[in-house]
């Protein structure tokens, strides 16, 4: 970890709304940003990190927006209740470790929705930010 920031990036990965498949992503770049605290461990002359709350953000970039997408979207938009997730495989690009993903509650940042039509491939990388992320396979962050 480099003071509190992980970024991990990969490629294929599957696109999740409300638990259905909803298509596949290209690539997808995710930056996690962890608030950690130091702790004194007792009888030694040490610090050691408490993991506190996490911020996800990223790019995912070439996707087909479907109807699957375009509905979450809208649903966003009304403030209705959606789940948007994103599952793969990344590489910690400091560590080059390998895992996998899961980046669930995730809201793109600011789509060009108007010029989005569906059926067509999405190329541009498009910001989002995430609630919730899991990570397996990658080594604890220090």
């Amino acid at each position: 970890m480099r003071n509190g920031r992980e970024t991990y990036t990969g490629d294929e990965m599957a696109i999740y709304c409300n638990g259905s498949l909803a298509g596949y992503a290209d690539s997808l770049t995710l930056r996690v940003e962890y608030d950690l605290k130091e702790v004194q461990i007792p009888r030694v002359k040490m610090m050691h990190y408490k993991h506190g709350v996490a911020r996800a953000s990223g790019s995912i970039g070439g996707f087909l927006w479907n109807k699957y997408l375009q509905n979450a979207a809208l649903a966003h938009l009304r403030g209705e209740e959606f789940n948007l997730t994103i599952v793969g495989r990344l590489r910690n690009t400091d560590t080059k470790e390998e895992g996998s993903v899961v980046a669930s509650g995730v809201i793109f940042n600011s789509a060009d929705l108007a010029n989005w039509r569906v059926g067509e491939q999405v190329k541009i990388e498009q910001p989002f930010v995430a609630t919730s992320v899991s990570l397996s396979g990658f080594q604890t962050p220090r």
